[in-house]
């Protein structure tokens, strides 16, 4: 079988995604009503009563509806910015998408703020602005929703949007759905989001530009799957030296770790556990190098895989999941060993 980093399995699924009536509804929106923004709000209330169904259902249609100008990026012109013209030709950058979602939650009586600030996403490499005595520009724009009280975070421009580099240098938009950027706490989306007013932070003990800029690279999945706890995180990110975490990649499938090392980096010859529940999955793996060292033993509901590994071989690690009907091996997790 061919081991590849992901796979895009069918989300309309319990495992996957609670909100899955949401975003199907969402899908199904008729043509006919995509540019009216009254007749948008009545459609999503068909589906959406909790303040967190509201907010999924902006996040969700804008993904599906909104696309990325990458003319206006490329040729590093202004793009639409008031919501009515967005709907009217359905394409925007980050600004005009925060204020998309702006406008429609605020339609359905949330209270909701648009944030500017640096983000580090495409192009990005760690360690770039602490390197450079140039001030960072503002790059990007989010949104926060105070649910149940609490401030959570929203990113609709990555919720439907990556990017690539063609041949020629340009930008391209490359659009999969996620919803790894829905409803993140503060100290999660601090990792790769720093606001340019430190208030929109919400976290107990705010951090600086040059701090955040200093932060390692955490992918959001690492949240998602429970194999990093984002306040610990934080706190040990600020407050000790720390090198690398595990690489993360989305399996569009619920996984939850329940045993796995934290750190980036292996040591050759010493032994590691690892325990995951991933109930769709059919085998998991671990492969030093692109050799496969050891199966994962399954527990006998068939939800629960573990494994004792003893690294021997320098250089890439990896854990990979295979899925029932699937005929390709999905990466999970990459460490380095050394």
């Amino acid at each position: 079988m061919k081991l590849i980093d992901q796979q895009i399995i069918s989300w309309h699924d319990q495992y996957v995604n609670p909100y899955h009536a949401i975003d199907y509804h969402m899908a199904m929106c008729p043509k006919s009503i995509k540019k009216d923004p009254e007749q948008l709000i009545a459609y999503f209330l068909e589906v959406a009563q909790t303040d967190l169904e509201k907010c999924r259902a902006v996040y969700t249609w804008i993904a599906y509806n909104i696309k990325y100008d990458d003319v206006a990026y490329n040729n590093k012109t202004e793009s639409f910015t008031d919501p009515f013209d967005i709907l009217k030709e359905q394409k925007a950058m980050c600004g005009g998408f925060s204020a998309l979602f702006y406008f429609l939650c605020s339609k359905m009586n949330l209270e909701v703020k648009s944030v500017s600030g640096y983000c580090k996403g495409y192009q990005y490499s760690i360690g770039e602005e602490t390197n450079s005595n140039a001030t960072p520009t503002i790059n990007h724009g989010w949104n926060f929703v105070k649910i149940k009280g609490e401030w959570r975070a929203f990113d609709a421009t990555w919720g439907s949007w990556s990017a690539k580099t063609t041949p020629n240098g340009l930008m391209k938009s490359v659009y999969e759905f996620t919803d790894e950027w829905f409803n993140c706490s503060p100290e999660e989306f601090v990792f790769s989001h720093y606001p340019e007013s430190q208030e929109d932070l919400h976290l107990e003990k705010p951090i600086s530009l040059k701090s955040f800029f200093k932060l390692p690279e955490v992918n959001i999945g690492a949240f998602n799957i429970r194999l990093l706890d984002a306040r610990e995180t934080l706190t040990l990110c600020t407050t000790s030296t720390v090198n690398s975490f595990p690489k993360v990649y989305p399996l569009s499938t619920f996984v939850k770790v329940l045993n796995a090392p934290k750190s980036g980096v292996l040591k050759a010859g010493e032994t590691y556990s690892f325990e995951f529940y991933i109930p769709r999955a059919s085998n998991v793996y671990s492969y030093n190098g692109d050799d496969m060292t050891k199966q994962f033993k399954e527990s006998t509901d068939g939800s629960v895989f573990t494994c004792i590994v003893t690294p021997s071989i320098k250089g890439e690690f990896s854990i990979a999941v295979e899925y029932y009907n699937s005929k390709s091996i999905l990466v999970l997790l990459k460490y380095e060993v050394k």
